[in-house]
Formats: structure tokens, C-alpha cells, sequence
């Protein structure tokens, strides 16, 4: 953890956080409510996907102790609490998404304007491009060598094509889907971008 202080000191006191390149929260929350088909994505353990560059990996050792001895390690990905992650794995997705907006123009376009760190959540005017749009995210985060996952949704036509484990959780059962989409059995407690 970047943030964590011994004697009142901290790795973040001494990195630069990078310039803010994330998108702002209400226009991301504007974009998710603006159409009637809304999705949403989380990329899975996205900063640590990033490699760190050789020259800075000893900026990143750690001290461990074991077997009687201690050793040194060097940090090969980047961490989570550490203040310029979001910044540097969101340059990477956004550089990535430029190379590719051609093959995955709805991605581009969600990455591009209604993604905050590693959520994704954007709407469309009707269930074909939301599940276009979904199809395309699936299809463009491999170029990043990542994943995104945790599909949820407004509709279960929008989410049924997928593979389960694709789903949140309390979408992962098909049956268990439906019948929350009919009004069966209670909506599942959702939280998008930090928020219910």
C-alpha cells in the first residue's frame, strides 16, 4: 500500500500522481442514466495488469522476512493504493482503446467517456447496442491483456448471452436472473461506480 506510513512517511509522499485522466463522476452517472439500456463492466485486478518499466522496479522493493533472513523483493506490476496506478493502468486502457477504435468503436467510446478507473457504465438507446457494446468490451480489453467482468444490467436480455462467471454474482444463475427480472424474487443490491 503506497499510502501506508512508517515514522510519518509515505511511498505516495514522493510519486507524482500523474495528470487526472479520468473521467468526471457525474458525467460518467449522466451517460449511464441517459438511455433506457444501461450496462455495467468492472475490469478485473486492472493495475495489476500494468507492468512496471525495468529502470523503476527498484523505486518498488520491499523488505521480507523469511526463513531467518531478510530478502528483497521488487514490486513487477503496479499496486493498489499507490497514487499514480489509476493514472498509469487508465493511460494504458486509453492508449490501447485509440490503436483499436476502429475494431471496437463502442468501446472506444465508452472507455473514452464513461469509464471511471476500472468501472465502465454507459447506456444505449436499445438493447442491440447495448449487447453490441458489451460484445465489444469483451472483445477489446484482451488487446490490454486484461478481462472485464461483472456485467450487470437493466434487462437480462442484455446479459443473458454471456458466460455466468461474466455476470455479478447475484446474476450468475440464469434461472436466478430471470425470475429477478420479472419481479419474482427481489432485485439484487447493486453498487456502480461506488454508489447504490
Amino acid at each position: 500500500d503506497g499510502a501506508a506510513k512508517f515514522r510519518d512517511i509515505c511511498m505516495n509522499d514522493y510519486i507524482h500522481t500523474g495528470p487526472s485522466v479520468m473521467n468526471e463522476l457525474v458525467a460518467v452517472v449522466h451517460r449511464f442514466r441517459l438511455f433506457d439500456h444501461a450496462m455495467t463492466g468492472v475490469v478485473r485486478e486492472m493495475f495489476l495488469q500494468v507492468r512496471v518499466p525495468s529502470s523503476e522496479k527498484d523505486y518498488l522493493r520491499f523488505l521480507w522476512y523469511e526463513a531467518g533472513r531478510i530478502v528483497i523483493y521488487r514490486y513487477q506490476v503496479h499496486l493498489f493504493g499507490k497514487c499514480d496506478s489509476p493514472c498509469v493502468a487508465m493511460a494504458a486502457i486509453f492508449l490501447q482503446a485509440l490503436t483499436h477504435r476502429e475494431t471496437f468503436p463502442e468501446a472506444f467510446q465508452t472507455i473514452a467517456k464513461a469509464s471511471l478507473v476500472d468501472h465502465m457504465a454507459d447506456s444505449r438507446q436499445t438493447q442491440k447496442e447495448t449487447k453490441e457494446l458489451i460484445r465489444q468490451l469483451i472483445g477489446f480489453f484482451p488487446t490490454c491483456a486484461m478481462e472485464i467482468r461483472k456485467f450487470a444490467g437493466n434487462t437480462d436480455e442484455n446479459l443473458k448471452d454471456l458466460e455466468s462467471e461474466q455476470r455479478i454474482k447475484d446474476l450468475q444463475d440464469s434461472k436466478n436472473m430471470k425470475d429477478m427480472f420479472d419481479h419474482k424474487i427481489p432485485p439484487a443490491k447493486l453498487k456502480v461506480l461506488g454508489l447504490l
